[in-house]
């Protein structure tokens, strides 16, 4: 097999998995843990940098975790590395405060029933109401306001239609607050008058 079976992908990937794999065979000689500008993390919701150079460092993760094997982030020729001295304190968590948890966001209003349709109500419908009714193929006009009665024996107050025009449509739509009623629920309508 010649380098011309094979994709410029598959040759990037290629040499990528080397140098990790050089990298992670490569000893390392001086751990960020070591180091006087290292900061312990003080917990889980602690984001500040651990570097108070803000370097950007690699993190070593062995994969069958032996005894003998270190761990950890490091910086390969750090201009900047101190040696921390063997009796520094470690970590202090003790006066650690975590931060509060963000306020849950302020419950969104229902717009089941908007306060400008506050009368579109959906009521029993009267008895005798379907004596009264027009059918739903005799649309009503536009901005009329009407009472829409449903095969549940209901009776949805404060409706208005909306004329849709484009090209190739022109319909009426139907509303009840703000939501489109499905018509194929509706027996018929009747005008309701002004108020």
């Amino acid at each position: 097999m010649s380098l011309s079976d094979y994709t410029a992908d598959q040759l990037l990937a290629e040499f990528k998995r080397r140098a990790e794999r050089a990298e992670q065979e490569q000893p390392i000689e001086r751990w960020c843990q070591d180091c006087d500008n290292w900061r312990y993390s003080r917990g889980d919701d602690d984001t500040t940098p651990n570097c108070l150079k803000l370097h950007k460092m690699s993190f070593r993760m062995p994969e069958d975790y032996p005894d003998s094997e270190e761990w950890g982030h490091y910086r390969r020729d750090c201009a900047d590395f101190i040696d921390r001295s063997p009796d520094a304190p470690g970590p202090d968590l003790t006066a650690y405060v975590p931060k509060p948890a963000p306020p849950a966001p302020p419950p969104r209003r229902s717009t089941r029933q908007p306060a400008r349709h506050a009368d579109a109500v959906t009521v029993p419908a009267p008895a005798g109401a379907q004596l009264m009714l027009r059918p739903m193929h005799q649309r009503p006009k536009p901005g009329q306001r009407f009472a829409v009665y449903t095969k549940g024996g209901l009776m949805r107050r404060a409706c208005h239609a909306t004329r849709i025009m484009g090209v190739g449509l022109d319909a009426i739509v139907i509303y009840h607050g703000k939501y489109a009623i499905d018509e194929s629920e509706a027996i018929g309508w009747w005008p309701e008058r002004a108020e």
